[in-house]
């Protein structure tokens, strides 16, 4: 009877210990699934702040290259205002 109760004591600590580790698996298996979630959903955040950055260098940089041609239109007129400043000087001597 002594080696029953052994061999049932051995067979308790067995199941309790894949009763634990099985535990353990379904626990880490959930934080792992957690953490998964919460990358995927930091990295979807951080392709919409790119998109979003992405449009706005977009809109600013079709800003810069209408100021820019608006600034070459005015340079050149201004360069006519000069021409024309300096034959009037000219005739003015």
């Amino acid at each position: 009877m002594g080696i029953e109760v052994f061999i049932l004591i051995i067979g308790l600590v067995v199941l309790g210990s894949l009763a634990a580790i099985f535990f353990f698996n379904l626990k880490h298996q959930k934080k792992i699934a957690w953490l998964k979630s919460e990358f995927q959903n930091k990295e979807k955040a951080t392709e919409n702040q790119r998109f979003e950055l992405v449009k706005k260098a977009t809109v600013w940089e079709e800003r810069f290259n209408s100021l820019k041609s608006e600034a070459d239109v005015l340079k050149s007129e201004l360069q006519k205002f000069r021409e024309e400043n300096t034959h009037l000087v000219v005739r003015l001597e």
